[in-house]
């Protein structure tokens, strides 16, 4: 990318690492063979930054033998991103490749650990770490919000190269996901930047919101079985069974607590209803399930903003908070189709 096309602060970062940058740059020049590596159990940003890279890699570089490792997410692949590839032992015997560590601090979390094998080896990473992976080239930033975001400074800081919608898509997605859609703390001016950049090669926003939020029934399922048994005490949400013999692994994260603890025998402590933030979702359905219809909330006038339910005379007042994505806060009873797809919302 031509350096006058970039944000300011994203030119900032490759004039402060220009050295580093350009051992970087040389050592992806020299090596025919490349394997870009993440931690196990990846997320948004491991798969994000590894994949970002790789197809930025096979896009300009179509000469060299590129590959990307690890193991697969039950949801995410092939969803959001490709099966990882298998290589044989063999390929990495003599070592004669360079291997590119992506989202990882420590060694031990690495996904595959015949990364060390290789001859020279790079790391672009936002967590500390007790020992250094690659000693010549790393990249670090442990105030970044993901290493998607290094990952894309480091793109697109690479002279007369071009980032692609599908690489801007993978490293956005990675971002998007590690800042908690730019809600946590280490969200920056500097993110946004590198959002805005990659938002600019073209790829379809939507659709990438969509895909990665994408629920599917059995998770509906639990969900509603979540918020269908639990109970509050002391102000905190407690998951319940209704069989003492049975105990639920999921903990859902409230963003809110309700104003005062109700009584044992009030409607608001037997609905079992704290107030927490609904945020709008997609959902996936299968052939025509039938679905339990959600509560309908009142809605506020003019653009949904926080409503107050109606406080039941005697009782603990339950505030809810609603954000809403459109003027449906109920889910429908049947799929709908949209775009040919089977899609079902929930507020």
């Amino acid at each position: 990318m031509k350096k006058s096309n970039l944000h300011p602060l994203i030119a900032e970062v490759g004039k402060a690492n220009k050295k580093l940058f350009r051992t970087i740059y040389k050592a992806i020049e020299r090596y025919s063979k490349i394997v870009v590596f993440r931690h196990i159990k990846p997320d948004f940003d491991a798969f994000g930054s590894q994949m970002g890279l790789y197809t930025f890699l096979k896009d300009n570089f179509p000469e060299k033998e590129i590959h990307f490792v690890g193991d697969n997410h039950p949801s995410f692949t092939p969803r959001l991103f490709p099966q990882t590839e298998n290589l044989p032992n063999e390929w990495f015997k003599g070592g004669d490749f360079l291997a590119i560590v992506c989202d990882v601090g420590d060694e031990e979390r690495i996904a595959d650990p015949r990364f060390k094998h290789a001859r020279y080896k790079i790391k672009i990473d936002h967590h500390p770490c007790k020992k250094e992976i690659a000693k010549r080239a790393t990249f670090l930033d442990t105030e970044a919000a993901a290493a998607s975001e290094l990952v894309a400074d480091l793109l697109l800081n690479f002279p007369g190269k071009v980032l692609s919608k599908e690489a801007a898509r993978y490293l956005y997605i990675g971002i998007v996901g590690d800042s908690g859609r730019f809600l946590y703390s280490s969200t920056s001016p500097h993110t946004f930047a590198v959002s805005e950049a990659l938002i600019a090669t073209g790829f379809d926003l939507h659709e990438t919101y969509l895909a990665m939020y994408e629920k599917n029934l059995d998770s509906l399922h639990s969900l509603g079985y979540v918020l269908s048994h639990f109970k509050v005490t002391t102000g905190s949400p407690i998951i319940s069974s209704p069989r003492k013999s049975r105990k639920s692994s999921t903990s859902p994260r409230f963003l809110g607590k309700s104003t005062s603890t109700p009584s044992p025998t009030s409607p608001a402590s037997r609905r079992g209803v704290p107030s927490r933030k609904i945020r709008s979702q997609r959902i996936t359905a299968g052939a025509s399930p039938s679905v339990p219809s959600a509560p309908t909330f009142p809605e506020s006038p003019g653009s949904g903003a926080a409503e107050a339910m109606p406080k039941p005379r005697g009782h603990a007042s339950i505030r809810w908070t609603i954000l809403k994505a459109s003027s449906t806060t109920s889910i429908p009873s049947s799929p709908e189709l949209i775009r040919g797809k089977p899609r079902i919302f929930s507020f």
